[in-house]
């Protein structure tokens, strides 16, 4: 007769075994989250650089406004 391996209830939901690995996990999922919004940033400033000045007229934002927004370091909203 075949056996049935019973895995733990953690391991069936895709929970980590112990708190320590829910921690790291957490800190993992947080710091790839950070690293994603300060490289969107960085691609939003640099595509907002290269407007023309017709383009930033349409949308609304003066040249000044951009040097300002482009001189913010990526960490900074």
């Amino acid at each position: 007769m075949a056996q049935v391996h019973r895995l733990s209830t953690s391991t069936v939901r895709n929970q980590p075994a112990s708190p320590w690995a829910a921690a790291v996990a957490d800190a993992i999922l947080r710091a790839t989250d950070a690293l994603g919004r300060y490289y969107r940033r960085i691609q939003e400033r640099r595509a907002l650089y290269r407007m023309d000045d017709y383009m930033l007229h349409d949308i609304g934002i003066s040249r000044a406004d951009v040097e300002f927004e482009a001189n913010k370091p990526f960490w900074r909203p």
